[in-house]
């Protein structure tokens, strides 16, 4: 992981212009693979890359266990949502798995099912990410700590070519747009991202932190930019001008006050 501490939010929109024109350079030299990045935005830059599940409980996480908790509960959520989903019951899931000799190539069952139970705060294996660095940027703003700084992360999982791995090492897994969802999954341009590994001849989920700071320099480049907080209320102004805040996002009532509450608390009064 490449870390760069910035004295200003400019700077940051030059770093990403300067990635975004390496990107476009490397595509014109080569007809493999360059993907496009995606962007996390941290309120505080001494907090790691973790996902709710890691949050929720420190013991390691197998994925059939984590499959058939987020199974036993789903009668009960269908139940009072009215939603359904067709997933695959744990034991056809656990053949597939064991099966499985590369999961990278893994297509994960129930994945809206999984991005719906993790936008409703069921704790969560998948780390989201955005396509658009100002919606990681607002995120990182938005609750940004005082006197600190905030981080922007930025991820490239391909660089031109394929992705090689130890077969029980730890490895990132992007999971890509294309899935039924949330409306705040197309809000927020979300994408996802998984870090596995094999122990014991199973697969558990574990830490995206751990992976990125010793991964290989061809696959899964990472960048942590960090923008003095300082910076919140004349960058979350400028993003409001363009119609980028918490209720064009998240759309509910909660976040319309906050978003009335900072136009007329702060930008109306120039409190900057």
């Amino acid at each position: 992981m490449e870390e760069k501490n910035l004295d200003n939010w400019q700077q940051f929109e030059e770093a990403i212009a300067s990635l975004e024109d390496e990107r476009t350079q490397k595509k014109a030299s080569t007809s493999l693979h360059i993907s496009k990045h995606l962007y996390r935005g941290h309120a505080d830059s001494n907090w790691k890359l973790e996902t709710t599940l890691d949050r929720y409980r420190d013991e390691e996480t197998y994925l059939k266990d984590y499959y058939r908790s987020i199974f036993a509960a789903k009668p009960q959520i269908e139940t009072l949502t009215g939603k359904t989903w067709d997933i695959p019951s744990p034991p056809k899931y656990n053949e597939t798995l064991d099966n499985e000799d590369h999961l990278y190539f893994f297509t994960t069952y129930g994945y809206d099912y999984l991005i719906y139970t993790r936008h409703h705060g069921f704790p969560s294996p998948l780390l989201d990410w955005t396509r658009s660095p100002y919606i990681a940027a607002f995120f990182a703003f938005r609750n940004a700590v005082k006197d600190g700084s905030v981080s922007i992360y930025v991820y490239q999982e391909y660089l031109g070519g394929g992705k090689s791995f130890e077969r029980d090492s730890p490895r990132m897994q992007g999971l890509g747009p294309y899935v039924r969802s949330h409306e705040r999954h197309f809000l927020q341009q979300s994408e996802y991202t998984i870090c596995t590994a094999r122990k014991d001849d199973q697969y558990l989920y574990t830490s995206h932190d751990d992976y990125v700071r010793n991964n290989k320099e061809d696959q899964d480049k990472i960048w942590k930019f960090n923008i003095p907080s300082s910076e919140k209320y004349a960058v979350l102004e400028s993003f409001d001008r363009y119609n980028l805040n918490a209720y064009s996002l998240f759309n509910n009532e909660e976040t319309l006050m906050e978003t009335m509450a900072i136009r007329e608390l702060i930008f109306k009064n120039n409190k900057l």
